[in-house]
């Protein structure tokens, strides 16, 4: 939770700083890791 969390992943956290992109579906991101969703195979 701590690596997609809004002060980490959020657009003025650090990891935007090192040039990489906020998820544009941050939220439903974070809801999938706070209810431990597994993801799918990547197609």
């Amino acid at each position: 939770e701590f690596f997609v969390s809004d002060d980490m992943a959020g657009p003025d956290g650090p990891l935007a700083a090192y040039g990489l992109v906020s998820d544009p579906e941050l939220a439903a991101t974070q809801d999938a890791v706070a209810n431990e969703v597994v993801m799918g195979p990547l197609q």
